[in-house]
């Protein structure tokens, strides 16, 4: 009998064992479980957290494409107020040249003027001189 009572001692011994070991893997269960619960939250905030960042990455995707075709069209308006520059100042600077040719033609008919009203005057005093000697 005493196999028994040993056999028994020992059964129960491993029975201990075993309900500690189950006891502990309840605990850990538990944990686990409740862990795994923590991380579904965190998923969810998570994903809830990606939705707002992709709505607001589309609302500055469209906000910056708007920029770029606004930077584009202004791009093209400076080409082309510079080219309308450069040819109003190619007009400018013709206008200018053209001015200084006709200065220069002013001046020397002025002095022409002057010059033929100088003779004028030279004749009109040799012609009175010749009435007065014709007297």
């Amino acid at each position: 009998m005493s196999d028994l009572q040993g056999e028994n001692k020992r059964l129960g011994k491993e029975k201990e064992a075993l309900q500690k070991q189950n006891d502990s893997l309840k605990i850990e269960n538990e944990r686990l479980v409740k862990e795994k619960k923590d991380l579904q939250k965190q998923n969810e905030t998570l994903k809830q957290e990606k939705e707002k960042v992709e709505a607001e990455n589309k609302g500055l995707q469209k906000n910056y494409d708007h920029l770029k075709r606004e930077k584009d069209a202004l791009g093209k308006e400076k080409e082309d107020l510079q080219k309308n520059y450069e040819s109003l100042k190619k007009g400018k600077e013709k206008v200018e040249a053209e001015n200084k040719g006709l200065q220069k033609n002013y001046d020397h008919l002025k002095r022409e003027k002057d010059a033929l009203g100088k003779e004028k005057e030279d004749l009109q005093k040799q012609n009175g001189i010749l009435k007065k000697e014709n007297v």
